[in-house]
């Protein structure tokens, strides 16, 4: 690991090269899952997340994005609820990526759907 990396891409790394964590699998497709959206529909302009997985069932919906903003936890931060196929994982994680890119790109009044947040998913 390198100490270059930020803290997202380290816990990235983690993720994706411990076989014994209890997510591993579904760490592995849902991180290639987020640089492929990332490039397609980003421009791979998103910083890093971490992408995590609730097995309590807390997450509600689909998934939900964290931000963090006291500049020292991990700002970005995607959870997706249990039980998700394969393409419901895709559609929340996409979902919440417009979430970050807001976070991260446009001046936000609060944290309803904003209309540039509808005109991004209507894409």
């Amino acid at each position: 690991m390198s100490i270059q990396m930020g803290i997202a891409e380290q816990i990235k790394e983690l993720a994706l090269n411990d076989p014994s964590w209890r997510h591993h699998e579904r760490a592995t497709v849902v991180y290639q899952m987020y640089d492929q959206l990332n490039e397609m529909f980003f421009k791979n302009e998103l910083p890093q997340a971490v992408l995590g997985f609730d097995p309590t069932g807390r997450v509600k919906k689909d998934g939900k994005y964290w931000y963090e903003s006291d500049d020292i936890a991990v700002p970005h931060h995607i959870d997706l609820a249990k039980g998700l196929s394969a393409g419901g994982m895709m559609v929340a994680l996409l979902k919440n990526m417009v979430h970050l890119k807001s976070e991260v790109y446009d001046h936000k009044t609060s944290w309803y759907h904003s209309q540039a947040w509808q005109a991004e998913m209507s894409k």
